[in-house]
């Protein structure tokens, strides 16, 4: 077993594909997943992939911190797509870093601004609990929608 092996243990996580309306405890589980397996800032874009050196004393490190960089990404990416509904895969497509990809899934669910604003409105406004359905979880179902 390699020292990259050690650092992501296996895991044995179940996560509910990210589809169109489970954003928020999708969010939620992805970034609990990815952060206990200390990869989290490979998400959040806080660690950066190394600049590569003109310098020949450390060309040798920083091109195998960039390996190690590189793989660790790639891993990052792996389990956010293998975690998505086949229906939300197009938000990704051709992203080049985790970082990236999870800004696009964040812009793509998370609308900003007045329109966003009118949209979010509408569904919690439009939610009505019908006859013989659990209180619960409706109550449940109101509050993921206000999250």
């Amino acid at each position: 077993m390699s020292n990259d092996d050690k650092e992501i243990p296996n895991s044995m996580y179940w996560i509910h594909p990210l589809k169109e309306d489970n954003w928020m405890p999708w969010k939620r589980c992805m970034t609990a997943f990815v952060d206990e397996k200390k990869l989290l800032g490979y998400v959040t874009g806080e660690i950066q992939k190394p600049e590569p050196s003109a310098n020949p004393n450390i060309r040798e490190t920083r091109d195998a911190e960039i390996q190690k960089w590189g793989k660790k990404d790639q891993r990052v990416r792996n389990l956010i797509i293998k975690c998505l509904d086949d229906a939300q895969v197009i938000h990704t497509e051709g992203v080049m870093t985790a970082h990236h990809m999870w800004d696009l899934l964040h812009t793509v669910k998370e609308p900003k601004g007045q329109h966003g604003i009118i949209a979010l409105s509408r569904v919690f406004y439009d939610y009505h609990a019908d006859e013989g359905v659990n209180i619960l979880k409706h109550v449940a179902k109101l509050r993921e929608i206000h999250e």
